[in-house]
């Protein structure tokens, strides 16, 4: 499972720290218009790196700025998740 983690963790920052008019970006972070679906909402890939580390997504984006930060949050991440524990037990400096 920390495998998964981590590779979705490093594909995220990719992503964060492409440039704006990027399709791939512009399709991961736009909100689509309409009529919501009936039923339960789908679990979304975006969900699953805000629940581990326990962050909006602009602060998610803002973090994967910087290397030092992020690195930081990845390894918190990873070192919780094998104890079953919660990001904030972590100090993570931005």
């Amino acid at each position: 499972m920390q495998t998964v983690m981590k590779r979705k963790l490093n594909v995220f920052v990719y992503i964060c720290r492409m440039r704006d008019n990027r399709l791939v970006k512009i399709v991961m972070f736009v909100s689509m218009d309409g009529k919501p679906m009936r039923g339960r909402p789908h679990r979304e890939w975006l969900d699953d790196i805000t629940d581990w580390c326990g962050m909006e997504l602009h602060q998610l984006i803002e973090l994967a700025q910087t290397c030092t930060g992020w690195r930081q949050t990845v390894s918190c991440v990873l070192d919780t998740s094998e104890h079953n524990g919660w990001i904030d037990n972590c100090k993570i400096y931005t």
